[in-house]
């Protein structure tokens, strides 16, 4: 029997778009990939995500800080293979990806709309996803 890959993610950014782009993507490796998906509401992120309230404290959630801790703590929360994070603000929006080798943070700067920059986001997560399942475990 194949373990599935499990897939944690938090989106932030693009109020679930990300999710519904991620089943299209996957939807025919669902006896592979499983996943694990919140939307973080400010209270989410010590409740749910587990990210240290003292960092919290220090920066705001928008910060490379935060963003890194919610990927590393989901990772250890979840028990996931795999975590991705699409956070920051439309002017400043950051990806997180990683696995239990490492995690890789990804920053951008646009002037765009809020849809486009949503588009953008999604495509290059996806595009970062699918080239670590295709590495890593052989998919795609």
């Amino acid at each position: 029997e194949i373990r599935r890959v499990k897939i944690a993610f938090c989106d932030a950014l693009t109020s679930g778009l990300f999710k519904n782009m991620l089943k299209e993507c996957i939807n025919g490796y669902s006896s592979k990939v499983c996943m694990f998906h919140t939307i973080a509401a400010t209270s989410d992120y010590t409740e749910i995500l587990k990210v240290n309230p003292k960092l919290l404290a220090k920066y705001d959630v928008n910060s490379v800080e935060v963003i890194y801790e919610t990927a590393s703590s989901m990772l250890e929360n979840t028990m996931a293979d795999i975590v991705v994070v699409l956070s920051g603000t439309f002017e400043k929006p950051y990806i997180a990806i990683g696995d239990n080798t490492a995690i890789h943070l990804y920053k951008f700067s646009f002037n765009h709309t809020h849809s486009l920059i949503s588009n953008i986001m999604i495509q290059t997560a996806i595009f970062k996803l699918i080239k670590k399942l295709k590495k890593n475990y052989g998919l795609f």
